[in-house]
């Protein structure tokens, strides 16, 4: 059964509130509303709430924690980040509620502008022991499971910008992606962070959890975006330290028949050609395998999809079927027919 808890904090004590349950008696904590999840962003929450709710004057944006629960999964827990009052044109009263998850408290913390000379791992553990020593109150455990191997030691800097902003660059750079977990409190009632978890590739094939148009596809969409392609890459490594005048790196030209670049699609694209530095790199046959890795992805458009989706056990009752969630895999039947499409969510 699914409810939505708020809690504020009065008189130094916590004082909580449902505003939605499935209660048929209770027509007063009825939302409408939605979930949206992104790959490696912090989750969003909103809905519209009517002054009859027990919560409608409890929502203080930044200030009220809020999470929703589908027994025994948690599927939500983060804090309100914005409560509009509107009018529609019927003269009806409401609030239109915006809720961020619990990474976004990651941008509560900032970096300074420091250099360090630590692996990747190191450098995002360093990060979350600041940002729990800056922000007591919502603190994160970070793990790292066996798909992530970059623990040598790199030159690595901070650019004085929130938490949430440089461990992104982390996970953009060195092809990271988190999911983030929870766990209930059982005395007090409420959700609970439980830990931060990176990894090369989350998520699986929910090959028994189909999306179909007709079934509970709500809605699709495809967009391809052009600004990160690249035919050609000019990847460069660590600086070559013979005099403090010399701005040289290490380049694949050796071990790539004196060519220093690479290329893949320049005859369907044209020449698109972007430079990448690779700090942590001193080696060229090292070089030219990340450089294959980055061409290999950015040498076709980006499609981006954007799916709107009833999850299936909704429908049927069957809990056992995987949840539509981000970095899943999910058959998708956008057309009226038996072709299903891979999609990665």
């Amino acid at each position: 059964m699914r409810t939505i808890r708020i809690e504020n904090i009065e008189d130094g004590k916590p004082k909580q509130e449902i505003i939605f349950d499935m209660q048929p008696d209770h027509m007063e904590r009825k939302l409408s509303g939605s979930i949206s999840r992104e790959l490696n962003c912090a989750d969003s929450l909103s809905f519209d709430i009517y002054p009859d709710n027990p919560g409608y004057d409890m929502l203080s944006p930044c200030l009220t924690k809020i999470w929703c629960v589908d027994t025994p999964e948690i599927e939500f827990l983060g804090r309100v980040l914005k409560a509009v009052p509107l009018m529609d044109n019927t003269g009806a009263i409401y609030k239109q509620v915006t809720c961020e998850g619990y990474l976004a408290y990651l941008q509560d913390s900032s970096t300074e502008l420091e250099a360090f000379d630590m692996s990747p791992v190191e450098l995002a553990k360093e990060l979350i022991d600041r940002h729990n020593s800056n922000v007591p109150e919502h603190q994160f455990v970070i793990e790292f499971d066996a798909t992530v191997t970059d623990t040598q030691k790199a030159e690595l800097s901070t650019s004085g910008g929130t938490t949430f902003d440089e461990l992104s660059a982390l996970i953009s750079k060195y092809g990271w992606e988190i999911s983030v977990s929870y766990k209930m409190d059982l005395v007090e009632g409420k959700a609970l962070f439980d830990k931060l978890t990176v990894s090369k590739k989350i998520g699986k094939i929910c090959g028994d959890s189909v999306i179909e148009i007709g079934y509970n596809l709500l809605s699709y969409s495809c967009e391809q975006d052009m600004s990160t392609l690249c035919t050609r890459i000019l990847p460069l490594g660590q600086k070559i330290y013979t005099d403090e005048d010399n701005l040289e790196r290490v380049s694949i030209a050796g071990v790539n028949g004196e060519n220093k670049y690479l290329s893949k699609n320049e005859d369907v694209y044209g020449v698109i050609q972007r430079t990448v530095l690779y700090e942590d790199i001193n080696d060229p046959t090292e070089l030219l395998k990340e450089a294959q890795k980055y061409i290999d992805i950015y040498s076709v458009p980006y499609s981006s999809y954007t799916i709107s989706a009833i999850d299936p056990h909704n429908l049927n009752g069957n809990n056992d079927l995987h949840r539509i969630g981000a970095g899943q895999v999910y058959f998708v039947n956008r057309n009226h027919n038996r072709h299903f499409r891979s999609l990665r969510i």
